[in-house]
């Protein structure tokens, strides 16, 4: 295995840094806000399978799986299948790991 040496200046360093701060910045915030929006300022109330699978964090494959399995009750009040918030929140809680 071969070694390489090199010097970083100081400038460098803080350069580096302020990158890895702002790359976890990034990341803080996409870790706190929630995927679903708060119960008291939901306007909406059913969503299609693309935004149902962008919610729960899976593909549209996986999502047509649960709905086949009918671990997903959707709702057919239009042509194409919907889901309701809170048929997705009671998804989530239902399947969720017990530590």
């Amino acid at each position: 295995m071969a070694t390489i040496n090199f010097t970083l200046s100081d400038e460098d360093v803080d350069r580096i840094a302020d990158r890895v701060t702002a790359r976890l910045e990034t990341v803080v915030k996409t870790l706190e806000s929630p995927a679903l929006p708060k119960k008291e300022s939901r306007a909406v109330l059913l969503v299609g399978r693309n935004e149902a699978a962008r919610l729960l964090g899976c593909s549209t494959a996986t999502l047509d799986r649960l709905l086949e399995r009918r671990l997903l009750n959707p709702n057919r009040a239009t042509r194409r299948i919907m889901l309701s918030v809170k048929e997705l929140e009671r998804f989530v809680e239902e399947t969720k790991v017990q530590v």
